[in-house]
């Protein structure tokens, strides 16, 4: 099945900003894929999708038991003795919660017991790579939603085997467990379908959570600061489906849409409070900071991704980062080489990313889509997603090659040696863009 977009190149890349009044909506019917694209993911805006996007995963089918709560037995049937990260959400270690390690099968003797002694957290466990290791011939347990398929970042993971590495997760949590507030790492989008159970979502548009550090610093726990400790009023798609049947409230796809207006606290911070049901996938845009509860014994899947329509707030970030490290390193500041280089040493500790895996991704990008443009393989996205002619050019023209100019135009590009191979690389493709002068109809110029 193809993802593309019937895009003009001379449609803007990004906005900025959601809407001057951010929203949140429930959509339950599947809107078109290049109406998601340009309404919620080029424009920021988060949204439940309550349309079964969820319903043929085997997930759904093996992992629950009669009564719609976890059953683990099928997966511990093949991956009982490995170990998962367990955090202990009674506790508080820095800005988070901490971890241990645990069998699948300790934690799944946890999750039976009738009077569970702490409240632990089974989160970010790679078991889609643990079975394309261990039982690559096994059918996959979930395939992505369409609309989420154009991933640049788990694409380029999964052509790196040898590193091991994704960020493909499944969550397990037993009622009570919950996530401390936080944004989404890399400032990426994040995706999480509940394969069973229910999550509550306290979500805040960009910006709102300088009105918290303005007052006494980002909290651990935002409920607390917003007077918003209960989940009586929290909102569902089962609570608004009436509003739809009652109303006109239809997309430009024709797909029912229920906007959410933001409450306001005491201390003028909009913020969303929502309910995410079994079977429902929540869309978390980039630099939405959010909290989350296991409202009941809970299994999730989520990913951290970004694409085009997000790319420059990614590379926003990561720039930030950097002279945030610069910073943090002024007194020993020289303007040599070596400095630079333990900036790009502290970035990827405390970051995750340094330039030189961002130029690496951005390359990897641009190289696929250009090969496939001059007609060589299609660019396969994640499970079996194939990119339309639309969608590569719409990548590499507009938004991989504007951001990779971006990096170079910094100086570490130009003095560091472990940057100087991807600098190479990157004006190879740049000038191959040039050459080639792509347009969407599928013709090329000079």
């Amino acid at each position: 099945m193809d993802i593309d977009l019937n895009l003009s190149l001379q449609v803007p890349c990004h906005v900025k900003s959601a809407q001057p009044e951010p929203q949140f909506l429930f959509l339950f019917h599947e809107p078109k894929y290049e109406d998601f694209f340009h309404h919620f993911l080029s424009k920021n805006v988060p949204c439940i999708l309550s349309c079964g996007v969820t319903d043929k995963w085997d997930a759904c089918k093996n992992w629950v038991d009669a009564r719609g709560e976890p059953d683990l037995q099928d997966i511990c049937k093949y991956f009982g003795d490995i170990e998962v990260p367990v955090a202990n959400c009674s506790e508080k270690y820095f800005d988070s919660q901490p971890k241990t390690q645990q069998t699948l099968d300790e934690y799944a003797t946890y999750m039976r017991q009738p009077n569970r002694q702490g409240c632990l957290y089974l989160k970010d466990w790679h078991l889609q790579r643990e079975q394309r290791l261990r039982r690559p011939e096994d059918p996959p347990f979930y395939r992505t939603p369409r609309l989420v398929a154009s991933d640049w970042l788990n694409e380029f993971w999964e052509a790196r085997p040898e590193k091991a590495d994704d960020y493909r997760f499944v969550y397990v949590g037993v009622a009570g467990t919950w996530t401390p507030f936080h944004a989404d790492v890399y400032r990426s989008y994040s995706w999480s379908a509940n394969v069973c159970g229910a999550k509550r979502w306290i979500l805040l548009p960009p910006g709102e959570e300088e009105k918290l550090r303005s007052l006494s610093g980002l909290p651990f726990d935002v409920a607390s600061v917003l007077n918003a400790e209960s989940a009586e009023s929290v909102v569902s798609s089962e609570q608004v489906r009436t509003g739809v049947r009652n109303s006109d409230g239809e997309g430009e796809g024709g797909e029912k849409v229920v906007p959410l207006q933001p409450r306001t606290s005491a201390d003028g911070v909009r913020y969303f409070d929502v309910r995410q049901e079994a079977g429902e996938v929540m869309f978390v845009p980039s630099g939405w900071h959010h909290q989350v509860w296991n409202l009941r014994d809970t299994i999730s899947i989520n990913h951290n991704w970004f694409n085009a329509s997000n790319v420059h707030l990614v590379c926003d970030h990561l720039m930030a980062s950097l002279a945030d490290v610069r910073a943090e390193l002024a007194d020993i500041a020289d303007g040599s080489d070596e400095f630079l280089s333990q900036c790009q040493t502290l970035l990827r500790a405390t970051h995750g990313m340094d330039l030189a895996e961002m130029a690496e991704l951005l390359c990897f990008t641009i190289n696929r889509r250009l090969a496939a443009l001059a007609g060589g393989e299609p660019v396969m996205g994640l499970d079996g997603y194939r990119y339309g002619r639309g969608h590569l050019v719409y990548d590499v023209k507009i938004c991989a090659s504007r951001e990779l100019r971006r990096l170079l135009a910094r100086e570490e590009f130009g003095r560091l040696e472990e940057l100087k191979r991807w600098r190479t690389e990157a004006e190879r493709l740049l000038e191959e863009l040039e050459v080639l002068d792509l347009t969407v109809d599928g013709t090329t110029g000079n």
